[in-house]
């Protein structure tokens, strides 16, 4: 096995934007305590350097997937 295959597939914002159909105003509301859209569960960014920061794309899928059972009463 690779390193490759053990490797987290990092996603920027503009892309988890794009996959989630949201706007960077609303992610961040997602992410900031303060806001009354605030969810705990929304998968945290990770940094990438000195001023970027990425999600790791399972993390985001599983959240999406929580999110589906949550709405259809816990069925998958």
């Amino acid at each position: 096995m690779s390193n490759r295959q053990h490797a987290a597939q990092i996603i920027r914002r503009r892309e988890l934007e794009q996959l989630l159909q949201l706007s960077r105003g609303t992610l961040y509301n997602k992410l900031d305590p303060k806001s009354q859209y605030y969810d705990a569960t929304f998968p945290r960014p990770i940094p990438l350097g000195a001023v970027s920061i990425g999600w790791v794309l399972s993390e985001v899928n599983t959240w999406v997937h929580k999110q589906k059972v949550a709405s259809r009463g816990g069925k998958s």
